[in-house]
């Protein structure tokens, strides 16, 4: 006969002594326990055999068997339910539920993981469909079970059916509330359900939001620039001159061009009528105090009427042609991008739509004692300088006490990549020991500046650095949408083009600011625990499309980096701050009320407002300076010189403002027409030649330019002293040129050495290697602002050159750092030669001189508000 035994948990008590049952024998025995009780309804039976089911082994070297009737048995138990977007485009929004299993919920609560809808999902992916576009789409959704297949069935928890039966009710919902809903769909529930029946079902621990939009997206709509009437310029900075020259025997006098068409209208008649002078004592002017002054009559003669006649082109009004506005200071529309689809945000333009809940500012939450001093994360290589520990103390007091985001405005080598590399090792040990949840994190990046965030976070981190690294990016796209199963652009689509699946588990994602605003459907329903935007002056025009698409994004924190905060306006931090901190400023219209930035007590304020804080309240933001934060580091000279332009150049300069002027005149500009002509300018006033034209004597043609021939003054000097210089200007064919004209001057044994954006970066690094390997003799080398002015240390240089510049002062004060840095043992000299027109009506309105006082006050802006 069977010995009798008895079961007490997971022993076995027998005649011959208790034995412990293994798994996972003793899990199968509790699924079939429950089969032996009586149960009341089909769903809690079928829940039974789905739990016996799903522990039954696969090893067949176990001693368990199943009958055929439990072999062809297939059935899921729903016990959770989320949503999966099938379509959002500006007239459709479609989805349909995901279930889940109590197992894949309970995984899900222990490991604070969220749930992957296709990973996770409860049927296989022919028995989702099945389930999806057939048998609930054909209910109401409230059925206790579904037959999907021959064999196979699902049953759906009590507690689930109101949840899904909404679900189904929003499905044939007109397509407003079907977009509220996926826009916000806990809310929606627990709004439709009531609160009572929300409560007793459970609705948080029930619906599971697997990916989910920030809150701050709105919608989706076909791209419409937005119109920001409230942002004046900064003030007028004429590239055309207001007033224009006329010589009268040996002196000179000036009219404006307000006056230009009474001068020329008067001696046109006076000539047609015979006389023999002319009346212009009220239209003429002195070119200065100690000038003559003007006539009050002129001789009619052909040499005056020809004189005056070309003037003409200047006969117009000065109404604000040539603003600093139209400079390339501004991104330029992209003709690819119009038309497409965009996530609509909360953007706060007129007033505050959307702000983030800033723990801090609600409650008082001190930081205690043992978090005033961060320790170091594990795995961190390197160690942090005394600024940079700060820097990780601030961030991390930010992350602790509740702040949205951060703006880590370091100057340019005080090392804002390596602060924001530890933040981010040390918000993954948070999230590993339960105090922060996990995430992915993200770091955005001009494409140029990913490889080094690459090399950076092996270079600082021990492995496994930060994990598996997802590059969303270039040439990984095309593998990312086919893992995704669609093709073309997020913005062409309305549809998520790329696979989250790879990212969702990695440590670090990368990507740029282009792939971002592309596939920003992609990226917005991803919870990210950290978004990094490097250079996210990148994000300084509100109305742009990229600055659109990083609002969407959805994460628990947003650290911001840059040397510049203000590059052109205060607007500039408004932007910025409106997606690290949204609603910390106000509105766009509100700021440009509060802050104007002649306003000293205004630019007082806001500073207070964004870099004031203590251990309870941090600041925002935090800014250091390279002479405040390094100790060592030799004296900085800035020497702007102004030449005046050779008589070739003068006229060639002279022949660009007389187009652009009659351009002007008869409105025929253009849309971009002046930036046409401001490009014409800006190249004269280098040479007025083009570096492509055949030159046979490279003396003359240095001679024909008043930068190039301030900038051999300069390599005189340093020949002298066995110093070396850096030259940077970005033309191609000027770079060679330039060097063959040293090469030649100097009896050089080779010809400078020259990086641009041609040159790959061993390369460069090789040709920075012999450069520095030379100390204590002239050398030049021979620079592209924008490639050589990042990412070297040239220190054996220290004179630097500007022969060409940017609009932007910071890639300018970025090339300079090249020199100026951690290394340099000598005082620094920065020249900066400008290229003035020898006459007196056109020289205070040569481009050199407007966009050195365009980029000082840029300068200027950023020190006052900041300093």
């Amino acid at each position: 006969s069977a010995e009798r035994v008895n079961v007490r948990g997971a022993v076995l008590e027998t005649a011959a002594g208790p034995q412990r049952i293994p798994e996972p024998l003793y899990s199968l025995y509790l699924a079939a326990l429950q089969l032996r009780i009586p149960i009341a309804d089909d769903a809690h039976r079928y829940k039974a055999i789905a739990d016996l089911k799903a522990q039954w082994p696969d090893d067949p070297d176990l001693p368990v068997s199943s009958d055929a009737y439990l072999e062809d048995l297939r059935i899921h138990y729903a016990s959770g339910v989320s949503l999966k977007l099938t379509e959002l485009t500006p007239t459709l929004t479609s989805f349909d539920p995901v279930l889940f299993g109590s197992k894949a919920l309970a995984d899900a609560e222990a490991s604070d993981q969220a749930l992957d809808e296709d990973l996770d999902c409860l049927l296989p992916e022919a028995a989702q469909r099945v389930f999806a576009k057939q048998r609930f789409y054909a209910s109401d959704g409230r059925k206790s079970a579904y037959v999907l297949r021959k064999g196979e069935y699902v049953y759906v928890d009590p507690a689930v059916r109101p949840i899904l039966g909404e679900i189904r009710r929003l499905q044939g919902s007109p397509e407003a509330e079907r977009r509220a809903f996926v826009l916000n769909p806990a809310a929606k529930l627990r709004e439709r359900l009531g609160t009572t029946v929300a409560d007793q079902v459970g609705l948080e621990q029930l619906f599971v939001q697997t990916e989910q939009f920030s809150e701050r997206v709105a919608g989706v709509d076909i791209w419409r620039k937005p119109v920001l009437p409230w942002l004046t310029p900064l003030g007028k900075n004429q590239w055309i001159p207001e007033r224009f020259g006329l010589r009268v025997g040996d002196d000179y006098f000036t009219v404006s061009t307000a006056s230009t068409s009474g001068l020329i209208d008067r001696v046109e008649a006076a000539h047609a009528a015979g006389a023999f002078t002319v009346d212009v004592g009220d239209l003429l002017k002195s070119v200065d105090e100690d000038s003559p002054p003007p006539p009050h009559s002129l001789a009619v003669n052909d040499q005056t009427l020809a004189a005056v006649q070309s003037l003409r082109p200047f006969a117009f009004a000065a109404s604000g042609e040539g603003d600093e506005d139209i400079a390339p200071t501004q991104p330029v529309w992209d003709a690819a991008t119009q038309g497409k689809l965009f996530l609509v945000v909360r953007d706060n333009f007129e007033e505050v739509e959307y702000a983030t809940t800033d723990i801090a500012d609600v409650v008082a939450n001190p930081v205690s004692d043992e978090h005033q001093a961060i320790p170091p994360p594990i795995g961190l290589r390197t160690r942090l300088k005394p600024h940079q520990v700060l820097g990780l103390n601030w961030l991390a007091r930010c992350a602790l006490v509740g702040r949205p985001g951060a703006l880590l405005a370091d100057d340019m080598g005080l090392g804002k990549t390596l602060q924001a590399i530890a933040f981010m090792a040390w918000l993954q040990g948070e999230a590993a020991a339960g105090r922060r949840p996990s995430g992915p994190l993200m770091i955005v990046a001009p494409t140029g500046l990913l490889g080094n965030w690459q090399a950076e976070i092996q270079k600082h981190l021990n492995e496994p650095w930060l994990g598996p690294m997802a590059r969303a990016f270039g040439g990984d796209l095309k593998r990312l949408r086919e893992d995704s199963g669609l093709t073309g652009r997020d913005i062409d689509t309305g549809r998520a083009a790329l696979d989250s699946g790879a990212w969702r588990d990695a440590g670090v994602v990368l990507t740029t600011y282009e792939t971002l605003r592309d596939y920003h459907f992609s990226f917005a329903r991803t919870r990210f625990g950290l978004v990094v935007y490097d250079e996210i002056q990148k994000l300084k025009n509100p109305a742009s499309q990229m600055t659109r698409a990083a609002k969407t994004l959805n994460a628990a924190f947003v650290l911001g980096m840059t040397g510049t905060p203000v590059e052109n306006r205060l607007q500039d931090l408004w932007s910025l701050m409106d997606v690290i901190a949204p609603g910390l400023l106000g509105s766009s219209r509100e700021f440009e009320k509060r802050y104007p930035p002649e306003n000293r007590a205004a630019l007082a304020e806001l500073k207070s407002q964004v870099m004031d804080g203590d251990l309870v309240k941090p600041p925002y933001m935090v800014r250091r300076l390279k002479s405040e934060a390094l100790e060592g580091l030799p004296t900085k000279t800035v020497v702007p010189y102004e030449v005046s332009m050779p008589p070739v150049q003068a006229q060639a300069y002279k022949d660009v403002v007389v187009r652009a002027a009659a351009a002007v005149a008869s409105g025929t500009l253009g849309k971009g027409g002046m930036l046409t002509f401001l490009a014409a300018m800006r190249g004269v006033s280098l040479h007025p030649r083009g570096p492509q034209e055949p030159v046979d004597d490279l003396a003359r043609f240095a001679s024909e330019s008043a930068r190039i021939e301030s900038t051999f003054k300069v390599l005189d000097a340093a020949r002298l002293k066995n110093e070396k210089v850096l030259v940077f200007v970005e033309d191609l064919a000027m770079q060679d040129r330039i060097a063959e004209v040293v090469e030649a001057r100097y009896a050089l044994p080779r010809r400078p050495m020259r990086i641009n954006g041609g040159v790959p970066g061993l390369a460069r690094q090789k040709m920075v290697d012999v450069f520095q390997a030379e100390p204590d003799c002239f050398d030049v080398m021979i620079l592209s602002p924008k490639a050589g002015g990042v990412g070297l240390t040239i220190t054996a240089a220290n004179h630097v050159v500007h022969l060409s510049r940017w609009w932007n002062p910071a890639v300018e004060d970025q090339a300079t750092d090249r020199v100026y840095r951690i290394g340099q043992t000598k005082d620094v000299f920065v020249h900066i030669p400008l290229a003035v027109h020898p006459e007196p009506a056109l020289s205070q309105s040569s481009f050199d001189l407007r966009l050195n006082a365009l980029m000082e006050r840029k300068r200027t802006l950023t020190r006052d508000l900041f300093m």
